[in-house]
């Protein structure tokens, strides 16, 4: 299965990360988010990014590694949706506000995280 891909719903394009049953390691994923960097660099514009967790252990650990690669990515981010996490702790909610103040929202559906995106 292809886990980067760029994909276009009703004439937007989005870079779309299909982590969906991911059961690899923190070095996989450090190296998956390493290629999703290169890949939105390369298209110039900031740019629609939707990222799918839906049933992987989503852990805090994972959670620090995916905030510092939206972080060092914020000038290559138009809006960033990310479906189905679910922590073992509860996110304190600066975080979540701080998320959405850097427009990157948290969905349990993949159709309504894509609609989201659509109107960004």
């Amino acid at each position: 299965m292809e886990r980067l891909k760029e994909i276009h719903s009703d004439g937007k394009e989005m870079v779309f990360l299909n982590l969906r049953d991911y059961r690899d390691d923190k070095i996989f994923f450090r190296e998956i988010l390493h290629h999703t960097s290169e890949l939105l660099k390369k298209k110039g514009s900031p740019q629609l990014l939707l990222i799918d967790f839906t049933g992987i252990p989503y852990t805090h650990k994972f959670f620090e590694i995916t905030r510092e690669f939206i972080s060092s990515n914020l000038d290559h981010i138009k809006a960033a949706a990310l479906v189905g996490v679910q922590l073992e702790q509860e996110i304190d909610p600066d975080i979540v506000k701080k998320a959405a103040d850097l427009h990157i929202l948290f969905f349990n559906d993949l159709n309504d995280a894509r609609n989201w995106l659509k109107q960004k």
